[in-house]
């Protein structure tokens, strides 16, 4: 029999520490959710900006139409209104003179158009050259 001289020293039994913690798990889950909502809310903002100039750009054609086709250039008198898919367009023209050019119109058409929730307003502004007067 041998004899050990000396400290005795106390081992602890061993932890497995291959497995996860359910704390290291909700911690996973917690940063993985808020990922997704950040993502999630950028697709959602691109989509609103996306039908957003959609709708703009509409209104935009259906105006510059309506100012292109206007016979002769008389100026439509009053409010107008259109419906282009899921939008309503409605519109006002306005015919200003210029008090330095007196052949020269100053045309204003002031726009808004509703899709869904979503509401605009534009402004355009063209001017008439009228050489008979």
């Amino acid at each position: 029999m041998m004899l050990q001289t000396g400290k005795k020293r106390n081992n602890p039994p061993l932890i497995n520490r291959a497995g996860i913690t359910l704390l290291e798990v909700l911690v996973a889950i917690s940063i993985f959710a808020v990922c997704i909502v950040a993502i999630f809310q950028a697709f959602i903002s691109a989509f609103d900006a996306q039908l957003r100039a959609e709708s703009y750009s509409r209104a935009l054609m259906v105006v510059s139409d309506a100012l292109e086709y206007a016979e002769e250039f008389k100026v439509p008198q009053g409010a107008e209104e259109s419906t282009e898919g899921a939008t309503r367009i409605s519109w006002e023209f306005t015919q200003n003179d210029i008090e330095d050019y007196q052949k020269l119109k100053e045309i204003v058409v002031d726009t808004t158009w509703e899709h869904g929730k979503r509401n605009g307003r534009f402004s355009l502004t063209t001017y008439f050259w009228n050489p008979q007067k």
